[in-house]
């Protein structure tokens, strides 16, 4: 995937997420599961963190993936490779989680 430009949601469906947290009602959190559940699953989370820069590290360190806005893409950390969401899908028009973090292979 991280050859790609972009990737569809629905290629990420046997991938461990790291998300934001969910006991907080966190809008982020809800608009990726939400945005899952359209694409046709259910996010596996596999750990939640609050901070965006402890999120892109877990990434970095090949705990999983992330769906993060479009913005984050210049957080730079070795180790991640941002991608553009593939699609028309009402996340992308409203950048709430336009860009994958995906681990580069080694």
């Amino acid at each position: 995937m991280a050859r790609n430009d972009s990737v569809r949601l629905s290629e990420l469906r046997d991938e461990p997420f790291i998300s934001y947290p969910s006991h907080h009602r966190s809008v982020l959190h809800d608009a990726v599961y939400d945005a899952c559940q359209r694409a046709g699953f259910q996010p596996p989370s596999r750990q939640e963190v609050a901070e965006t820069s402890t999120l892109i590290s877990f990434v970095a360190a090949g705990l999983g993936v992330a769906l993060v806005p479009a913005s984050v893409r210049h957080l730079t950390v070795m180790g991640t490779t941002y991608r553009t969401l593939a699609g028309t899908t009402e996340e992308v028009a409203l950048a709430v989680a336009a860009a994958l973090v995906r681990i580069r292979p080694w």
